[in-house]
């Protein structure tokens, strides 16, 4: 977990890749229910696919795939 100092080091892309994982915490825990709408899993889809097209953005910025230990690896 980052500290908020070290949030607030954080560059741009890597700052919207740490807000990306935090919401996708409560996108996981939603799409675990039993039973879900199709508006609650699309908004799923939507956010799962903004945070690959935020890795893939870091990983043409920094030229090599970043990697780590948070909620979006999970």
């Amino acid at each position: 977990m980052l500290t908020e100092p070290e949030y607030d080091r954080l560059p741009g892309i890597l700052r919207r890749i740490v807000d990306a994982d935090r919401a996708l915490v409560a996108v996981r825990r939603t799409i675990a229910a039993s039973v879900l709408s199709i508006d609650v899993a699309r908004g799923a889809r939507r956010e799962l696919t903004h945070r690959r097209a935020l890795s893939a953005e870091a990983e043409r910025l920094y030229g090599h795939r970043l990697a780590g230990a948070g909620p979006a690896s999970a």
